[in-house]
């Protein structure tokens, strides 16, 4: 029956659906007390999606896990944000490092979970910066702390201190589509 949901499933929001709801059984049948909703959430949504677009359609797509992840070098940014109160510890990996294989002609388009997206020219990240952060002050993001995954700059900077650099600040972040022409 899973496998005849999976193949009348024809979106990604349908895909994602079924594998939260499926999740959520699971972890319900197993311990009810112990879990709360966002929990759940975020168990499902510890992993991201990087895509290939080529003329509007997918043309490659890997997914990645927070685990994947670790076993990278990682960046800390340490600086203040319009959405945190005083100074906060971002760990994560360049953004460049998910989209340097591509032409700086491409554009990137940053996803979250709840479709909201913000699109920009491949040739304005930088090898520093933005990082795709999934630990705050040490701790693994949640969704409900604006993970699993968010875009952080160095906010604390004067040329990161503009509604450009806060809009593509995307928390819950779960792809990212380089789109080639």
């Amino acid at each position: 029956m899973i496998k005849m949901l999976c193949q009348t499933a024809r979106t990604f929001v349908y895909l994602r659906l079924l594998k939260m709801a499926l999740a959520s059984v699971l972890v319900v049948m197993l311990e009810p007390s112990k879990v709360s909703a966002e929990e759940m959430v975020a168990a499902t949504a510890a992993h991201i999606e990087v895509r290939l677009l080529r003329s509007g359609k997918v043309e490659k797509s890997i997914t990645l896990s927070r685990d994947n992840l670790l076993a990278e070098p990682l960046k800390k940014i340490t600086t203040s944000t319009p959405w945190t109160k005083g100074l906060q510890e971002f760990e994560g990996l360049p953004l460049k490092r998910f989209v340097q294989a591509f032409s700086e002609k491409a554009l990137i388009r940053l996803v979250a979970l709840n479709d909201y997206t913000v699109t920009f020219p491949a040739s304005e990240v930088s090898i520093e910066y933005p990082i795709v952060a999934f630990k705050k002050n040490g701790k693994t993001l949640s969704v409900r702390n604006r993970g699993p995954f968010w875009i952080i700059y160095p906010f604390d900077k004067p040329e990161y201190q503009s509604e450009k650099f806060f809009a593509q600040s995307v928390w819950q972040l779960n792809a990212i589509e380089v789109v080639l022409e």
